[in-house]
Formats: structure tokens, C-alpha cells, sequence
């Protein structure tokens, strides 16, 4: 049996419609197909039934052998090859385009990269809110309620830290670590008690110590405090000095004070 070929004159277009006009396939001049059903709930273009589904009246499609339940309903597995790209309003999905460690990424639309996850497993997130600092030099003889200076990063991916002072950027549950290193004679004469606080906006977590339990002076001593703290957007964090007696102690550039977001 031949082929029934279709061919309209040069300009023009084949043209098949149902009976009330609603539901047609237009093949244009330039080889273009388009589909257009109706808008009823029914109204549907489908090929072998379910494999691949759009509703006509919600735009919705369906792939493997489900209706459409959402913009895009697939009953498989998607693949993304090197250089897939799955962009919306506010995120897109897309492999590395390199080929090598399998990786796929969720970016902003400033393209930044949010989260990758390679095949081994290993997941990054370079915007997670994560800091690290330091005093660039002695801290002397801090006075009581005094604030301790960090003033030099190690690391701040989310731009959180500044002026010895954390800003959480969104509500969660935040690890701090805190080292604070003593020298220049820790007293058990002139001490009643001296520590640190870590102070957060919601409450704060101490560290104290009574040198007196001491038989003779120390030259250094090393405090840590490791908390998971509570915050609120926009909630602080910072670490404070106090004590009573008579401080001849620094705190010394070894000290540190670091955090992340947990969850």
C-alpha cells in the first residue's frame, strides 16, 4: 500500500480539525506542528494514551503514564545530562556541565550556586551561613563586661560576622565553638572568679572559673564553650569578658570563636 501524502500549495498549511473546530494539527509552510485541544478537563493531547500527557485545560503534563498532577508529573527516572539547565522563577537545577564527578546543582537566578552534590555522595553548600575568627593581636587586660575583639576572618561564607558580632540571616539552630586562650598570670590571690559568655539574643551560655582552687599561679589557661544555640533572623551573637578581682590576664591571638547554621 502507497503513501497518502498531504501537501498544501507554496504559503500554505495542512490543517485537520474535529468537528467543532476546537481541536486541531496545523503543519505550516515551514514545517512547524502545532496541537491545540480544547479547554475542558477531558480535552486532552496524549500519545499511547498515558505516556505522555497535557491537560488542556490546566496545561499541566504527564510523562510515563500519569495525568499531570503538577506542571511537570513524571512516573520515571529524569536524567540531566552535562549542562541541563531546569530554571524557574527563583531556582534552577542543572548539572555542572563538566562530565567528571557527576554533580548537579540547585542555583538563584543570580546563578550562585546554592547546593552540588557529587557522586560520591558529598554535598556542598557554599552560601550555608558559616564563620570562623580570630583576634589579630593580645586583647590586654580586658576590662569586666568587655566585649572580645575578633577582628580577623578566616572564614565568613555568608557575610554574617562583623564588628566582633554574628547576625543570624535566617531563624534556626546555630553551633558555636569558642576558645579563649589566657596568659600574663592567672592569680589565685587577686581572682574571685572570671570567665566568658557567649550573649545571644535569646539567653547566654558561660564559662566561669575560680582560680583560688589553685595551689600557686598559672601563666596560661585555654576556656571552650561548644553550644547549639536558638535564633531568630536577625538575632546576635557575640562573646564577652568578665570577673571579679583584679584582671592581669590577655587574651591571647590563639582564641577563636566560630559558628554554622545546624538546621
Amino acid at each position: 500500500m502507497g503513501n497518502l501524502i498531504f501537501k498544501p500549495a507554496s504559503g500554505g498549511k495542512l490543517d485537520l480539525r474535529n468537528n467543532g473546530g476546537t481541536a486541531k494539527i496545523e503543519v505550516n509552510d515551514g514545517a512547524d506542528i502545532a496541537v491545540t485541544t480544547g479547554s475542558a478537563s477531558d480535552d486532552d493531547f496524549k500519545v499511547n494514551s498515558t505516556q505522555l500527557v497535557v491537560e488542556g485545560d490546566t496545561g499541566n503534563v504527564g510523562i510515563g503514564g500519569v495525568s499531570g498532577g503538577a506542571k511537570l508529573d513524571v512516573n520515571g527516572t529524569c536524567a540531566l545530562g552535562d549542562g541541563a539547565d531546569i530554571s524557574g522563577g527563583h531556582v534552577a537545577i542543572k548539572s555542572d556541565g563538566t562530565g567528571t564527578d557527576g554533580a548537579f546543582m540547585i542555583a538563584n537566578n543570580n546563578g550562585d550556586v546554592l547546593m552540588k552534590v557529587l557522586d560520591n555522595g558529598t554535598v556542598t553548600k557554599p552560601l550555608q551561613p558559616a564563620f570562623q575568627v580570630r583576634p589579630s593581636s593580645s586583647q590586654l587586660n580586658p576590662a569586666n563586661n568587655a566585649t572580645v575583639v575578633f577582628d580577623s576572618e578566616t572564614f565568613d561564607n555568608n557575610l554574617d560576622f562583623s564588628s566582633n558580632t554574628f547576625t543570624a540571616p535566617v531563624t534556626g539552630k546555630y553551633h558555636f565553638d569558642l576558645g579563649i586562650r589566657y596568659s600574663g598570670g592567672v592569680d589565685n590571690t587577686n581572682y574571685v572568679y572570671f570567665g566568658n559568655s557567649l550573649v545571644t539574643s535569646n539567653r547566654n551560655y558561660q564559662w566561669i572559673f575560680d582560680p583560688r582552687v589553685w595551689d600557686s599561679n598559672g601563666t596560661y589557661i585555654m576556656i571552650n564553650i561548644g553550644v547549639l544555640a536558638d535564633m531568630d533572623a536577625n538575632d546576635t551573637a557575640h562573646v564577652t569578658f568578665f570577673i571579679d578581682g583584679t584582671n592581669q590576664s590577655d587574651i591571647e591571638p590563639q582564641s577563636w570563636f566560630s559558628g554554622y547554621l545546624v538546621c
